[in-house]
């Protein structure tokens, strides 16, 4: 980023705080690795400078552009301190610990721990191969015990993606970079700008009306992260799938150089991209439910028997129905993650024990 927008290294805040680098900058905000004067500690420390309608002076201090901007700026500096706030409350090893908040040069910053490893993207890249099965089950579990926490409190994260996860050395997974303060701004100032990120953001985001917005939000987010580990490739932009679904579902279990690819691994994540269904679950604790729990749900129970049953198809099955491979629907996964994040949307996210993938015969009805 431009140093111009940057606090000077060196630069001591609150009395206590010494600038040391910028490690992230946004949108709305300068993130900086800094010391703890006082306990010889490292943390990082995150500014509000929204950059449309803020601007640095010389005396360091952050003003809003021109009057105009003056309830915007101001809206989002409070905004940014109840985020701060909020955060603080959660002791979760996978979201991030905010221990301190405080005001200066006429705005906001946020003390943080300072999380030592490689962003979720950068770590995929590293690999050189897809993850495995119990690589993948160390980043999504704890991740979804955070959202569930999170949840709970009516917080939303808004702005999940492979770059505000971390991967600690342990292969541990921490939140990073939450999205409320951003969202508060963009509703008031109708502006979308920063706010929404192209496979990743569900399409009730990119809508300034946050009443739209629930956990099947975040769901749907970390279903476009867990897609891009499986197969390598970013999920098409939400409001591109809202008519027409062009995104590739993932393959079923194939050899490759790192054995065979799990089956409860690659049927799941197909189903966290797909596209919105009909009414959102109200939590994440509901979303952990087995998905059994709502037959009424397009993709809940996909292989109870049709009401219409069809002449002349193996077992009575309908010619035609949703995902199906060679004329039969897929068999269930085993201990799988159910993440199904669609836009607008029923979501579940769950783990079931299930007979091992295996094609029925000719003739028979479907488990």
């Amino acid at each position: 980023m431009d140093s111009r927008f940057a606090l000077p290294v060196d630069t001591v805040l609150d009395g206590g705080y010494r600038i040391e680098r910028v490690v992230g900058s946004g949108g709305f905000g300068i993130t900086y690795v800094a010391e703890d004067i006082k306990l010889g500690t490292t943390v990082a420390l995150k500014e509000y400078y929204p950059f449309d309608f803020g601007d640095r002076d010389r005396t360091m201090s952050v003003r809003p552009k021109s009057d105009r901007h003056q309830k915007t700026f101001e809206w989002g500096r409070a905004n940014f301190l109840q985020e701060a706030r909020t955060l603080a409350r959660f002791e979760h090893p996978s979201i991030v610990r905010v221990t301190r908040v405080f005001e200066a040069n006429s705005t906001a910053y946020m003390v943080m721990r300072f999380e030592q490893g490689q962003s979720f993207e950068a770590w995929l890249t590293s690999l050189g191969r897809p993850p495995t099965q119990e690589e993948l089950d160390r980043i999504a579990t704890p991740l979804l015990e955070a959202l569930q926490m999170m949840h709970a409190k009516n917080f939303l994260h808004r702005d999940i993606a492979p770059d505000n996860i971390i991967v600690r050395a342990d292969g541990s997974p921490v939140l990073l970079d939450f999205g409320a303060a951003r969202r508060a701004v963009a509703e008031m100032s109708r502006s979308l700008t920063g706010i929404v990120k192209a496979g990743y953001s569900p399409h009730e985001q990119y809508s300034s009306d946050g009443r739209l917005q629930g956990p099947w939000s975040d769901i749907y987010a970390l279903g476009g992260t867990l897609y891009r580990a499986v197969t390598g490739r970013i999920p098409e932009e939400a409001t591109l799938r809202v008519d027409v679904d062009t995104c590739r579902p993932p393959r079923r279990p194939q050899r490759g150089p790192i054995g065979r690819v799990s089956c409860r691994r690659s049927t799941p994540v197909s189903r966290s991209s797909t596209r919105s269904a009909r009414s959102p679950s109200r939590s994440c604790g509901r979303c952990c439910l087995d998905r059994r729990r709502n037959p009424k749900s397009r993709w809940g129970v996909r292989h109870r028997r049709p009401r219409h049953r069809a002449s002349g198809t193996p077992g009575g099955l309908p010619r035609t129905g949703p995902r199906r491979l060679g004329g039969w629907p897929l068999p269930p996964p085993s201990r799988s993650y159910w993440v199904a994040p669609t836009a607008g949307m029923n979501t579940r996210v769950g783990r079931r024990p299930s007979p091992a993938c295996a094609m029925p015969r000719p003739g028979s009805s479907p488990p």
